[in-house]
């Protein structure tokens, strides 16, 4: 099979485009010719797509086999993340850092032979994939190191100041960090439309203590998505921190709030650093490099803001089945968001909610239809998706998620029909802003708490209950 007939089948482009871009390759690598024995998407990369290719050059500058990942944009793209090209001059400017990265190997010439830009970088060896790493049945012997491994890698991040690296396009915050967050946020939501009470008071309560969040700007080169997920294990040992479409100036504290957020540890809530390991071991590491860390109230804040922005982006992802681009990652996507909002929620008021306050009253959800049919139609294309895939851990994938969507539209078919009382919340919250009551007001803590349990009885029925009591609603908040 030649190259460009793989390329085709492997549905990563036309033939017209296959031929232009092993035509381009071969240019690049002053090749006599370029055999393409392997291409596969790797997992991940609802934003952006990576492919694995294992080539073979004859002749030329890097005669001999190679395992390369190609990075591209999905179909659609966030407008928060840099273009590829942006990504790359980054990855090329820290390469002689002491950063644990890839090394560019290529960049897509414009116009782009793929209609798209694009570039290529060197394989690393390593698991990516959160479920697999927060669950590995090893985690208990390399937890500790990897964790303390992951604060000296942000440490060294940290240490990296705008006059060492003078990218005009990297985002600088106009006011503070904190307001540039929020407005970021801000915009996200006002884009993706729609009525969402709790982000809403949540970015209401994270505005009113602004004062009591912010603390410099002795900005430093973050990256802004610094997660379990975004970087490669092997060995139980970091290998390479992916990723740096959100890469910008901010405070270090950013960083370490996504980071140690509840969202990020995959069901492993008690593991504090990405569902890995504990916040100690995480800070030991970060001070063998940094003069000091910011402090835990600080971080606090960002962890918040953590839920509120992954809430945000998940509803813009799902927003893209709204112009067309059917999946089942991106319908359930919209659904996830009560996740975050229940563990914004937690993490603000649960020292004021008991268990008794959600028992003592009902609230009642229902999901929005633009919603079902994005769902509806990921699933019927997850069917067809099925089969064309051969067994392997990719088919369970995909069955895993059409099932968990079904079981979510049987809830809400079977659910007796109620009013729904998000746009009473609303009206609620909007009292809050005309500041004709307070932001820490726990009756309408209590009320919306209630709201987001009706809504993961849709979304997620046993993600209250399967909590540890310290992140838990009505439970004790970590201290």
């Amino acid at each position: 099979m030649t190259a460009s007939t793989l390329l085709v089948d492997s549905q990563f482009c036309d033939q017209k485009q296959a031929e232009a871009f092993i035509g381009w390759l071969a240019t690049q690598t002053a090749s006599d010719r370029i055999n393409l024995h392997n291409i596969e998407k790797l997992s991940g990369g609802a934003i952006q797509q990576n492919w694995l290719l294992e080539i073979e050059i004859k002749g030329g500058r890097l005669a001999g086999r190679h395992k390369w990942v190609l990075r591209c944009d999905a179909p659609s793209a966030l407008g928060i993340s840099h273009q590829r090209t942006q990504e790359a001059e980054l990855l090329v400017a820290l390469a002689d850092t002491e950063l644990a990265i890839p090394r560019i190997i290529a960049l897509s010439p414009q116009p782009s032979p793929l209609g798209k830009d694009f570039f290529i970088m060197g394989y690393v060896e390593g698991i990516a994939q959160a479920r697999k790493l927060t669950r590995h049945p090893d985690k208990a012997q390399f937890s500790d190191r990897l964790v303390t491994q992951l604060g000296a890698e942000m440490a060294r991040l940290h240490q990296i100041t705008e006059e060492e690296m003078p990218l005009a396009w990297l985002g600088r915050p106009h006011q503070s960090a904190e307001s540039t967050a929020l407005a970021e946020v801000r915009a996200i939501l006002d884009r993706v439309g729609g009525v969402h009470p709790v982000l809403e008071y949540g970015y209401d309560w994270l505005v009113s203590h602004l004062d009591d969040w912010h603390q410099d700007t002795d900005y430093r080169l973050c990256h802004r998505d610094f997660r379990t997920g975004n970087f490669l294990v092997h060995d139980g040992r970091l290998t390479a921190l992916l990723d740096w479409e959100f890469a910008g100036w901010s405070v270090p504290a950013e960083d370490i709030g996504w980071l140690s957020a509840r969202c990020w540890r995959f069901g492993e809530d008690l593991a504090e650093i990405g569902g890995l390991g504990s916040f100690s071991a995480f800070a030991q590491g970060y001070l063998s490099v940094a003069p000091a860390m910011p402090s835990k109230a600080t971080i606090r804040y960002w962890q918040i803001f953590a839920e509120l922005r992954w809430a945000a982006i998940a509803l813009e992802q799902a927003d893209r089945c709204r112009k067309g681009e059917v999946s089942l990652e991106l319908a359930l996507s919209a659904p996830l968001a009560a996740e975050m909002e229940y563990n914004l929620l937690a993490i603000i008021a649960s020292p004021d909610i008991t268990a008794m306050d959600l028992l003592d009253g009902i609230a009642h959800y229902q999901m929005p239809a633009t919603y079902i049919q994005a769902i509806e139609a990921a699933i019927e294309a997850g069917h067809d998706a099925l089969d064309r895939l051969a067994e392997g851990s990719r088919k369970n994938y995909v069955s895993a998620m059409i099932a968990h969507g079904q079981a979510m539209l049987n809830r809400i078919n079977s659910a007796p029909a109620a009013p729904d009382d998000t746009l009473e919340l609303m009206q609620k919250i909007d009292t809050i802003r005309q500041q004709q009551q307070p932001v820490e007001d726990t009756g309408l803590q209590v009320e919306l708490a209630r709201y987001i349990l009706a809504k993961l009885a849709v979304t997620n029925p046993r993600y209250h209950e399967s909590r540890p009591e310290s992140t838990r609603l009505a439970g004790r908040p970590e201290r």
